[in-house]
């Protein structure tokens, strides 16, 4: 049985991966690069499909191409199942992903149901990805519905937006401090 500073150790380790996933999302709905660095190890492997190096930084250099052509993009994360051995962490992380943007003929809602297989390493005190594995588990495409009217208020709610447009960045103080 372990002991209790072991125990404890182990929970404060968890929690810094999970806080990798949730910078994660932010990181790449809000387009922020600089964020979406500090969740990689900089010899990370990231095998997301499309990048044929399956280098982390093959993905990090795609994403300022890609996030401008998204019109809505979310990442919400659900089951986060951890186990920590030392230094070394292996993670799978359940996310759903909404994708609004426009195809040849016309603007196309994709939903995305899936999973990161994650490999994490303690470095310097810090844990960070060295290695994640996309897993696609379904996926629904369809023409996106007409975006429906929310102004329940009367003033308008702020709606979210890549980049430091965003609501939050203007909102947010000791959010941003931890980023």
């Amino acid at each position: 049985m372990a002991k209790r500073d072991e125990k404890i150790d182990e929970m404060l380790a968890k929690e810094e991966i999970r806080e990798l996933g949730l910078r994660y999302c932010r990181a790449v709905d809000r387009g922020d690069m600089e964020l979406l660095e500090s969740v990689y190890h900089p010899d990370a492997l990231d095998e997301h499909g499309f990048n044929t190096t399956n280098t982390a930084r093959e993905f990090l250099d795609a994403v300022p191409a890609m996030r401008p052509t998204m019109k809505e993009l979310q990442h919400n994360i659900t089951n986060h199942r951890i186990v920590v051995d030392g230094d070394r962490a292996e993670g799978e992380l359940y996310h759903l992903a909404w994708h609004r943007y426009d195809e040849a003929d016309g603007e196309v809602l994709l939903v995305m149901g899936g999973r990161y297989l994650d490999k994490y390493d303690k470095r310097d005190g810090e844990w960070r990805i060295a290695h994640r594995v996309c897993v696609n588990d379904w996926g629904v495409k369809v023409p996106a519905p007409q975006q429906p009217d929310v102004d329940m208020l009367g003033e308008g709610l702020p709606h979210g937006s890549a980049g430091t447009a965003d609501e939050s960045y203007k909102f947010f103080s000791l959010l941003a401090s931890h980023q």
